[in-house]
Order: C-alpha cells, then structure tokens, then sequence
C-alpha cells in the first residue's frame, strides 16, 4: 500500500486553516487539509479566507 507524502496537513477548514492551506499550495507545497464536520467550508468562509489571505 502506498502512503500519501504531503508537506502540509492542515486541520480544520475555517479560515485561519483555509489561509494556511491557500499559502502552502501559493509557495509550491503539496497539502492535506482535514475536517472533522462532514459538510464542507461554505462559499462564504472560503471567500472570507481568501479576501483576508490576499
């Protein structure tokens, strides 16, 4: 069984944890981003994470 290498595993999915995501794939790192709830980030905090990331 091969096991996934990443260079960032970031958990969680608010927006702290989306800018870390969004900087490590900007700066060329490969990721994994977990969350616990099985309903994904809305539009909304994705957009606000962006807009306080740029």
């Amino acid at each position: 069984m091969d096991i996934p290498e990443h260079d960032v595993i970031v958990v969680g999915a608010g927006n702290a944890a989306t800018c870390a995501a969004l900087s490590a794939k900007e700066n060329g790192a490969s990721g994994l981003m977990l969350e616990i709830s099985p309903e994904l980030p809305s539009a909304k905090i994705v957009a606000a994470a962006v807009a306080s990331c740029a």
